[in-house]
């Protein structure tokens, strides 16, 4: 015996009751409270494609309530942004007729606007002053999180570590009178 069920995205009716029955519970799963729908959230969830079907929509729903935390309404801003964008794109392309181009072609290589945020980066990293004759910065590739002091590296091969960055003191009032108005 065969039942055919057919995509999620073709029966929308089903998205508001199933999400729903899932959020339920999962906020009695995580001990949080019951929580309603904004009203645009499930015209949203309506709007997405469903490639996933049933368990990439429970996936987001649960995303959705572990973003809301203690909120008691799930608004569409605790949906992923990729669902998000995804709907706006459809939405577009519905009501103009042309594609809408995605991110992985607005940039060569694949990786969006990753040469365009990496360039920004080097423009704000650069000292002020220009750095002497014969000393190069120490580069690599991306950023560290490192806890590692800035080193420069002279033309010779051997590095000197930076002086720490001195910030300007911070003035702190010493008292604040409170005059009573009359």
């Amino acid at each position: 015996m065969r039942i055919h069920l057919p995509p999620l995205r073709q029966r929308t009716e089903d998205i508001k009751a199933l999400s729903m029955h899932h959020v339920t519970r999962l906020c009695d799963q995580y001990g949080l409270p019951s929580k309603t729908f904004g009203s645009d959230f499930v015209a949203m969830l309506k709007n997405f494609d469903w490639p996933g079907n049933v368990r990439e929509l429970f996936n987001i729903l649960e995303r959705a309530v572990i973003a809301a935390g203690e909120e008691k309404t799930l608004y569409t801003m605790h949906l992923p942004r990729s669902l998000r964008i995804a709907v706006a794109r459809a939405q577009i392309r519905k009501m103009t007729g042309t594609d809408v181009p995605s991110e992985k072609n607005d940039s060569p290589g694949g990786n969006p606007g990753r040469q365009n945020r990496a360039a920004d980066i080097r423009r704000h990293l650069r000292p002020a002053a220009p750095i002497p004759a014969g000393i190069q910065e120490h580069g690599g590739k991306g950023l560290s999180r490192g806890t590692h002091p800035p080193v420069r590296r002279l033309a010779s091969g051997n590095s000197e570590a930076l002086a720490p960055v001195t910030l300007p003191p911070v003035f702190i009032a010493e008292e604040v009178r409170t005059v009573p108005v009359r």
